[in-house]
């Protein structure tokens, strides 16, 4: 009896250490997914960061734009009412618009700018969890190798108890001259 459990030990745990390291594999496997999507949403951030940096510039030069036609059309009225538009009042106006037109460009270049870096950012964490998921796929697959050496090992050694104890039976038996079953003859 306690042969056939130290053979079925043997073969639970052969069958444990191969669980293990399937089960390692398919962690492993997952990990790995999850860093190429992390990799896959860093890249989509970072192009969307270049393509917010590019609305903000394009922003600010349709202000300006925008500004530039404001003034020529302040200038045009001026002259057409017979007024110096380089002097007095119409300049100031022309400069206020100017200035102000100018301030509102920048703060939308500056608004592109901002929300480029916050996603820029997101890209970043983006990175490092990819990172991180590709050290816990490198890690499942360390502790499943460990775990099936484990299993292993712990296997063996309950193997070896019981073969000790099944050798302990036999020669007893033999020793008080009882007759063995077949599997006797294998520890003559």
């Amino acid at each position: 009896m306690a042969f056939t459990a130290g053979v079925a030990t043997l073969i639970s745990a052969g069958v444990g250490a191969y669980s293990s390291i399937q089960q390692s594999r398919a962690q492993a496997r997952q990990a790995e997914a999850q860093a190429d999507i992390a990799r896959q949403n860093q890249e989509l951030a970072q192009d969307q960061a270049s393509a917010q940096r590019r609305e903000g510039y394009e922003n600010m030069t349709r202000k300006r734009q925008e500004v530039a036609g404001i003034v020529a059309r302040q200038r045009a009225m001026g002259g057409a009412s017979g007024a110096q538009v380089d002097t007095g009042g119409l300049l100031d106006l022309n400069l206020d618009s100017r200035e102000q037109g100018e301030m509102d460009a920048l703060n939308l270049y500056q608004q592109g700018l901002d929300q480029a870096w916050n996603t820029e950012m997101q890209a970043w964490n983006y990175g490092n969890q990819a990172s991180a998921y590709s050290a816990q796929a490198s890690s499942a697959k360390k502790a499943g190798l460990w775990d099936a050496g484990s299993t292993l090992i712990g296997g063996i050694a309950s193997a070896g108890s019981q073969f000790g104890e099944a050798m302990k039976t036999v020669n007893e038996a033999k020793s008080a001259g009882v007759k063995m079953p077949w599997y006797g003859a294998l520890f003559d």
